[in-house]
């Protein structure tokens, strides 16, 4: 059984897919104005580790994560760098995907972007206007958060305590201050051409439409960072809502990354980008960091916690190598039956993705390889370590060339023959090589 912590419920519950062995799942990405800094790497990196254990344990995953190509922030931006939107949000798209890769995330089944669903967007907003969820304005669109019951479920809020997280846009224009754009009316930057008048859609219309032109239909886990449950996801679920569909089954949203005790953040420019940290440390100390803290409990980011995991990382991939070229020296094949531990691993990921006991098991597997002497016993925990580390995204295949195999060859036999100043060369040549 499979238990995950639902934003919407407030509680854990059990997580059944609405569709048999198939996972719908949506998460909001990047807007491309900018590179991302490691906080937004965190949710880009939880995520694709739970799809990656979904997938382990017998599902299908149809992983959709966006691309905002159309914002504010994007239209600052180039008229500042005196560029078109589409020049700057396809450099900062190449770049996202550079990074995402490095972090050794899988590419989403689907990775729209807003300006391909301009047309879906006019037509969903035209519904909500026929079915008096939303009114025309001199400057745009609006949603009528009063005209919905519900309004405030998902963030568990009312109306008369959310001011202090709402942007207040236009409010001589709105019935409500509350009030949210589907579509802004403007003269400036990137704009299309609608029955409200020339301009582009709202943020929060971008996603709910993009999801219900993929899935037509109630996903399985919508997911994003802790701090788009409110507007965004909020102001997303709204919009569902009032075309009388259940948006998500699950809510799922990942706590933040901070700089000491300091929200990370672009605005505050306490940033540390990915593209930097990832040319300095492993890709992986990364990514084993953004997991070794459960994903609904902030990360307090230092130097040294960094250096640790960039440590761990070292650590298993050396004693993994060294294994493997042993291991392949005698003969004996990796391939062998996994170890029982396996199962604590599954049990940990499955009670709301325990990320960090799943690590704790992984290092401590590590230790266990060193300390075994029975070689087919080292097999079999080499094999388990690879299973888990693959399951969590932290592995990378590791190459044991003819080249390697010859020096180790030699290593042995220098040291069989206690010719241990040939052996010293020959293990110093492994161990700069990685493999002892």
């Amino acid at each position: 059984m499979i238990r995950l912590y639902n934003t919407l419920k407030n509680k854990i519950e059990e997580f059944v897919p609405l569709n048999g062995k198939t996972i719908n799942m949506y998460v909001c990405g990047p807007t491309v104005y900018n590179d991302i800094h490691i906080g937004n790497a965190r949710p880009l990196v939880f995520y694709d580790a739970l799809r990656r254990f979904f997938e382990y344990v017998g599902y299908k995953v149809v992983f959709v994560s966006n691309i905002t190509d159309i914002d504010d922030r994007i239209i600052a931006k180039s008229i500042e760098k005196k560029i078109s939107e589409k020049e700057l949000t396809a450099y900062y798209i190449k770049r996202y995907t550079s990074v995402y890769k490095k972090l050794n995330s899988k590419a989403p089944t689907f990775a729209p972007r807003a300006t391909e669903y301009i047309l879906e967007m006019i037509n969903y907003i035209k519904n909500l206007v026929d079915t008096g969820y939303a009114y025309i304005t001199d400057s745009g669109v609006y949603f009528k958060t009063s005209s919905l019951e519900n309004y405030g479920e998902l963030s568990n809020r009312k109306l008369n305590n959310s001011l202090e997280s709402v942007r207040i846009e236009n409010s001589k224009s709105k019935d409500n201050a509350y009030d949210f754009a589907l579509w802004k009316i403007t003269g400036e930057g990137i704009k299309f051409n609608s029955p409200f008048g020339e301009g582009r859609p709202g943020w929060h219309t971008e996603c709910v439409v993009m999801i219900d032109s993929i899935f037509g239909k109630e996903i399985d886990i919508h997911g994003g960072g802790i701090d788009l449950v409110f507007p965004h996801h909020e102001n997303e679920n709204a919009q569902a809502c009032a075309s009388h569909k259940h948006l998500s089954s699950f809510w799922v949203h990942v706590n933040a990354l901070n700089m000491g005790d300091t929200k990370m953040s672009k605005s505050l420019g306490n940033i540390i980008f990915a593209k930097d940290l990832i040319k300095e440390y492993n890709p992986l100390a990364l990514r084993m960091l953004l997991l070794s803290t459960n994903y609904r409990t902030p990360i307090s980011y230092s130097k040294d916690l960094i250096i640790q995991y960039q440590k761990e990382i070292d650590k298993i991939y050396k004693t993994l190598r060294n294994k493997k070229l042993q291991l392949k020296y005698e003969n004996i094949s990796t391939k062998q039956t996994l170890c029982s531990i396996l199962d604590s691993f599954i049990l940990e990921l499955s009670n709301d993705f325990n990320s960090a006991n799943a690590i704790s098991i992984i290092i401590e597997t590590n230790k266990n390889i060193n300390k075994e002497k029975d070689l087919l016993k080292i097999a079999s925990l080499v094999n388990t370590e690879i299973v888990m580390l693959k399951i969590l995204g932290l592995y990378k295949n590791i190459i044991i060339n003819k080249n390697i195999i010859n020096v180790y060859n030699k290593y042995i036999e220098a040291r069989n023959a206690q010719d241990f100043e040939a052996s010293d060369v020959f293990r110093n040549a492994l161990g700069i090589a990685g493999f002892l």
